[in-house]
């Protein structure tokens, strides 16, 4: 399946011509709709997006930062940047909120447990840490849990939408 991916990105990317950047959001996104089945397919692609009443469990997902040092000393040709990659769980009314956020973030670990490169420029897609956050206020508690991981990745600074 990730070789299907790959081959689709690459695809994407010579035709719409997207920094890399998006192009790995947008890996997380697709992999996450096919590999997390708790949230039916309800994965967004913004941190602005309105999680819609009896529309949870959901997902948003989104860049936090990105850190860049160049490849080689003494070059300005490429560099190596790091993608810091937010994935927020929301599960809203229903019993057992934590054990609901658990659930599908295990379902998002097992989904990047494997070693899998979706382009060829990342190095690597490392679990980085979760965190929860708790909102009782309204008529309804909810639970927003939320994963980050850590993308490395070679780029050109010249051209960002091609390899590096």
């Amino acid at each position: 399946m990730i070789v299907i991916l790959d081959a689709c990105f690459l695809a994407l990317r010579q035709i719409v011509n997207v920094h890399t950047r998006q192009t790995i959001r947008e890996f997380f996104i697709n992999q996450i709709k096919t590999g997390v089945t708790l949230v039916n397919g309800r994965v967004e692609a913004s941190r602005v997006f309105p999680i819609e009443k009896g529309k949870t469990p959901a997902i948003i997902v989104y860049t936090k930062e990105e850190t860049s040092e160049a490849a080689t000393i003494g070059t300005m040709g490429s560099s190596i940047r790091e993608l810091i990659l937010s994935i927020e769980i929301y599960a809203k009314g229903v019993t057992q909120l934590d054990d609901m956020i658990d659930s599908i973030a295990a379902q998002i670990e097992e989904t990047f447990g494997v070693s899998c490169k979706p382009i060829p420029e990342i190095t690597g897609i490392d679990y980085e840490s979760f965190t929860t956050e708790y909102n009782g206020e309204g008529d309804q508690p909810f639970l927003v849990g939320t994963i980050e991981y850590s993308v490395m990745y070679w780029i050109n600074n010249d051209d960002p939408q091609n390899e590096g």
